[in-house]
This record gives structure tokens, sequence and C-alpha cells, in this order.
């Protein structure tokens, strides 16, 4: 499929690579991509204190900097786009839809209005992780391989349509989300050029999902605040561990102390070399002190095993390290050695 005319759906980083490498195969000679690129993004939000910045979506800044023509969806509270529709007498000017980390779900009316109808760039091996955090689920459970998936946009539900590519990614100890979306993104962006440019030749040979008895079939739905809260009687030091890197850098992950709320903010597996006087039998939550190479280091038991906090944040409060933690908490009130689970 060539000299054809494209809509993007997008919102964040990931989907500005993608859109950027469709801008790039545009205008490179002798790719004859598209000849036309237009983008659906949120409105801009208003973010700090009293609301009182408006911030535009990546995406938006990336169409607006390279001159593409921009049309702006609803406020993403309604989540979908029932009510909404191209300005006149564009809803037959594009030829497929490109959907990448968008959000909303898209009308059937819609989708038709498309010659060849709608596409979307999910980052996972559908149908595991269908749903709108899928990188950091994967996280979460620790698993050692996720991937990206090409599918036709299906107008029953959100990441149920046939599969048009996959490939396999491995997850590396390292990972977080920002290294692990930030990867995903690239590698998605590059196929999902490849499939636009085959597309005949690809949507001749997709798939269906295998979903009979939904064997196969994950949800990664959206974190809620609940989800943020480390459970110290029910996760080992692992599953604290894979619970930052899913959401420890974008949403944080949080612990009660003293009856306020702490955010950890860096957090790893506790080294057995460096840590001499760890306790053999300790309750989850306790917080062990213990002087490594002249500097406090804290050290906190979970349901299985321990790990080791570098960075704390009390709400409205700037960030200390595990000295200033020690120092300004730990040695003032002894007794008040341990982490609480929030409800």
């Amino acid at each position: 499929m060539t000299r054809t005319r494209i809509l993007f759906f997008g919102s964040d980083f990931i989907s500005t690579k993608s859109l950027k490498a469709i801008y790039e195969a545009k205008n490179k000679a002798g790719q004859n991509l598209c000849s036309r690129i237009g983008i659906v993004c949120p409105p801009p939000q208003r973010t700090g204190r009293g609301l009182r910045n408006v911030t535009n979506s990546p995406i938006l800044d990336f169409a607006r900097k390279h001159e593409i023509e921009c049309f702006t969806a609803p406020a993403k509270r309604k989540a979908e786009l029932k009510e909404w529709c191209l300005p006149q007498n564009l809803s037959d000017s594009f030829d497929i839809g490109v959907v990448v980390s968008f959000g909303y779900f898209l009308p059937s009316e819609l989708i038709r209005s498309f010659k060849y109808g709608a596409i979307n760039l999910h980052p996972s091996l559908l149908p595991m992780y269908r749903g709108a955090a899928p990188i950091q689920h994967a996280l979460i459970n620790g698993d050692g391989e996720t991937g990206i998936s090409i599918i036709n946009v299906d107008d029953s539900a959100f990441d149920v349509g046939d599969i048009l590519f996959q490939v396999k990614e491995q997850i590396r100890p390292e990972d977080t989300f920002l290294s692990l979306a930030d990867r995903l993104g690239d590698i998605g962006a590059e196929h999902l050029v490849n499939v636009l440019q085959d597309f005949e030749v690809v949507e001749a040979q997709k798939w269906p999902q295998k979903t009979k008895s939904n064997v196969g079939v994950l949800r990664a739905p959206k974190i809620k605040p609940r989800d943020s809260n480390i459970r110290w009687g029910e996760q080992t030091a692992k599953q604290a561990v894979d619970l930052w890197r899913g959401i420890g850098e974008q949403i944080g992950i949080f612990s009660g102390y003293g009856g306020k709320r702490v955010r950890l903010r860096s957090i790893s597996p506790v080294s057995a070399a460096e840590f001499r006087q760890i306790p053999a039998k300790s309750v989850p939550g306790h917080i062990h002190l213990e002087r490594v190479h002249k500097k406090n280091r804290i050290a906190i038991k979970c349901m299985e095993g321990w790990i080791e906090c570098t960075s704390f944040q009390f709400d409205g409060r700037k960030i200390i390290d595990a000295n200033s933690f020690a120092n300004g908490f730990l040695k003032k009130d002894p007794l008040l050695n341990y982490f609480e689970t929030l409800e």
C-alpha cells in the first residue's frame, strides 16, 4: 500500500515514536509510504498548582513542530469517541487509521469510514496483557519476555482484533517501565512502517487471537492508586522490586510510616555481601539500619527477603536519602522502626 492517507491516533511518547517513523518514511526518497498524515490526540491538560499550566500531549507538540494537521478528541475522561467525528468533508479523506497508545475506543462508524479500516500497535504479545497497562503488568509479574503486536482494530472491544504482526523482546533484569517502553516504542515504530508499506500482503496473512475459553488471555487494567501500596506481609522482596520496576518511576510505590504516607523512590534487592547484620528473624515491614561503607543504609523486611531503599519522600516534602531518613526519624524514635501497609 503506497501513497495512502493516514490518520494517526495517539497521545504519549510511545505513540510519538511511531508518528515520527511514519513522518520520516513519508518524506524519505523512494519510500512513498503515504501522501498525507493527520493526527487525533487528547486536548491539552491543565496541570500544576492551581491547574494554571496548560500541557500538551507529546504527540501534539511533535505534530505542531512538523506542521502535521491536528484534530482534538474530547476530554479523555469520556474515553470514547461516539459523539465525536472529524470535521465536515474530512471523514473520507483518510484511507487508514493507525492507533498507538490512544486510550479511546473507536466506534464502528469511524473505523468503517477508512478504506482499509484501522490498525493498532499494542506493546505486548496479544492475547497476553489486553488493556491499558501491558508494560507495567509484564514487569510487575516478573516476566522475562514481552513484545509488540500490530492488530486490526475491532469495534467490539479493546485489543481483540486479528493479528497482523508480532515480534518478541526479552525483558532485561535492569529494565524499568521507562527503559522497556522506550525500547518497545522503537521496535514497534519500525515494524509499523513495514506493515503499512506491505499492508495488502500482511492483511492477507493475518491470524485470529486464540481466545477460546480465554486460554492465554491476561488482562492489564489501568493501575489504580491502591496497586502502588507495598503489602509487606503479602509480597516477597522480588515482588516488591518488580512492583517498583513496573510503576515506581511513573506513579511511585508507597507505604505508611508513623501515620504518614511515604514514597519509596528507589528500591533494590538487599546485598547479603554488604548487609552483614540482617536479623535472622523479623516481621514484615521491619526497618533494619546498618552502617555500610561509613554510610547509613536501610533494609526493609518483606514477607520473604529484604529490600533496600535509598531515597524517600513524604507527601508534600522534599526527597531525602537513607542517611537523612535515619537521622531525622529512626534515631529520634528508635521504637518507630517499621513501615505499615496502606489501605
